[in-house]
């Protein structure tokens, strides 16, 4: 095999992980007794740009297809730091109405969305249809297409070149990495600033994190090689910055060739150091097999003394990483617990908040171990769903008219024999005219009604009654005022899919019990008005 950018045969070996499927390719319930295909997963380093690769065994239009099924909204740290990137590049770069954004492999429109609230005009690139779907239902303009010089041509030829264009965690996706780039040559404006995130290979050789090595990954990259190839592609660096993000990135700044922007001394700092690190000596990649080896074989002896010992080790998620390493470990089913408990369980939206524990864990054996008598406190801060915009006319009236109000934080904690609700926030409703408060006071740690898929929590309404002042809905009108009897926080539950974990639900809903008194009538029906003896109101 030759290098992908500067052509030279490649016989430096970094590391040999066997082989396994691509990382991202899930397999549905119905493909679980279907062939599979797997592949090499080989790496390589070419010693004359330093440029670190996979051994070719697939392409790109395999790897990222209409299944593809990373989305990047699905990390509230992730958004938070597109929206950190937007906010700084407009700041630094002076970025207004008058200037355009593009972000290449913009996915579900995580990054553009801040973008365009901000009131500047931009589109994504994205060539999997599922996220660019996504993305336009957010209302961000997606081409559906992968990058490169011959889209690059067809855009300036349109009048779409851009101020800025974003590409972050693309750059080591692309098996044509010369085409990609001077794809961004050839889309900026002559002024235009272009950057890049990608993991670096300098925290990958420090950390050992093979676990970043998966086909859809073609490069593994340094600043030495990626200032070669894009001065080989009509680009310049500019400046660069370290971030914590996969384990330790690069944001790399770029501009055209003889661009206004002055270099930043940061550039040859971090020349420098990858230098003295030994990222341009052959010695330095030889003893990575070895230290990835150890790992897989201390992982593999772990899972195998837990067993032993009767323990039970759950994997929760499939994140691309945990997928190199089981593969890499030959990890199978008998190594791992079934997963969890086909319990109910609950799932709640959270914006925040903090877990203590009153003992410090201590490692025994190897083990984190929680001491005995140890308590768990938890302290959570909710997010609770915006409504959806209610349609036009009567039909559902008195629903569109409600307003509803969930506990914005809860707190509890448990002991290892225990378990106890310490605080919920007040909620609220207004349904049928009449507003009503509920508190929690303390009465008990909740109740799971399994044929409603529902936890109650119970609060405590500060009306006695419940009386429909007014009721607008075309089809069933209810009537009447009644005693409260009970009242409780409603929150859903589902069983936990490991393989293909959903979104939580939200924050539930406020639900009351009541006596008799309150009656609904259906438009139509012939014998009056029904009476209610004891009804159940969940909002």
């Amino acid at each position: 095999m030759k290098c992908r950018h500067c052509h030279t045969p490649l016989t430096l070996p970094l590391v040999d992980l066997a082989t396994s499927p691509p990382s991202n390719a899930y397999l549905r319930t119905d493909q679980l007794d279907s062939p599979e295909r797997w592949y090499p997963l080989r790496v390589l380093v070419c010693e004359h740009c330093w440029l670190v690769q996979t051994e070719d065994f697939t392409q790109a239009d395999q790897l990222f297809d209409a299944d593809y099924a990373y989305f990047s909204s699905f990390s509230d740290a992730w958004l938070k730091h597109a929206q950190s990137y937007v906010t700084t590049m407009i700041e630094r770069f002076g970025l207004s109405a008058a200037h355009r954004v593009v972000e290449i492999a913009s996915n579900d429109g995580y990054l553009l969305q801040y973008v365009q609230t901000a009131g500047i005009p931009c589109y994504g690139i994205e060539p999997t249809a599922s996220t660019a779907a996504a993305a336009r239902a957010k209302g961000v303009e997606s081409i559906e297409c992968f990058f490169g010089t011959a889209l690059a041509e067809e855009l300036v030829a349109q009048g779409r070149q851009a101020d800025l264009i974003a590409a972050n965690n693309v750059l080591a996706h692309v098996p044509d990495i010369n085409d990609f780039v001077a794809g961004f040559a050839q889309l900026l404006t002559p002024a235009g600033v272009a950057t890049f995130e990608f993991p670096h290979l300098l925290k990958l050789l420090e950390h050992c994190q093979f676990d970043t090595i998966y086909h859809e990954h073609f490069s593994y990259l340094s600043l030495t090689a990626v200032a070669r190839i894009f001065e080989a592609n009509g680009l310049q660096v500019f400046d660069v910055e370290e971030w914590p993000t996969h384990g330790g990135s690069l944001r790399v700044f770029a501009q055209r060739a003889g661009g206004p922007h002055d270099v930043s001394p940061a550039v040859a700092a971090m020349l420098t150091r990858e230098t003295q690190t030994g990222l341009t000596q052959r010695d330095t990649y030889h003893s990575f097999q070895a230290r990835a080896e150890a790992i897989k074989n201390a992982f593999v002896g772990f899972l195998l003394e837990c067993k032993a010992r009767g323990e039970r080790v759950a994997a929760y998620g499939a994140a691309a990483k945990g997928n190199t390493l089981i593969n890499f470990a030959g990890i199978r089913a008998d190594l791992l617990a079934n997963g969890p408990s086909t319990k109910d369980y609950v799932g709640l939206k959270i914006g925040g908040g903090t877990i203590t524990l009153s003992k410090k864990p201590q490692n025994i054996a190897g083990k984190l171990t929680i001491p005995a008598g140890a308590t768990c406190t938890v302290d959570l801060k909710l997010k609770q769903d915006a409504p959806p915009t209610p349609s036009a006319g009567n039909y559902a009236r008195d629903v569109k008219d409600a307003t509803l109000e969930l506990p914005k934080t809860f707190a509890f904690h448990f002991t290892a024999a225990a378990k106890q609700i310490d605080a919920v926030g007040d909620a609220n409703w207004n349904l049928y005219g009449q507003k009503t408060d509920f508190t929690y006071q303390g009465a008990s740690p909740g109740i799971h009604i399994s044929q409603l898929k529902t936890v109650f929590i119970p609060l405590q309404a500060t009306k006695p009654a419940f009386q429909v002042k007014k009721s607008k809905s075309y089809f069933a009108q209810a009537a009447g005022k009644t005693q409260i009897q009970q009242s409780a926080w409603a929150l859903p539950t589902s069983q936990i899919d490991v393989i293909l974990p959903t979104p939580a639900p939200g924050i539930g809903g406020l639900a009351i019990v009541t006596g008799e008194g309150l009656s609904l009538n259906w438009r139509g029906l012939r014998d009056g008005p029904i009476q209610l003896p004891q009804p159940w109101i969940i909002l």
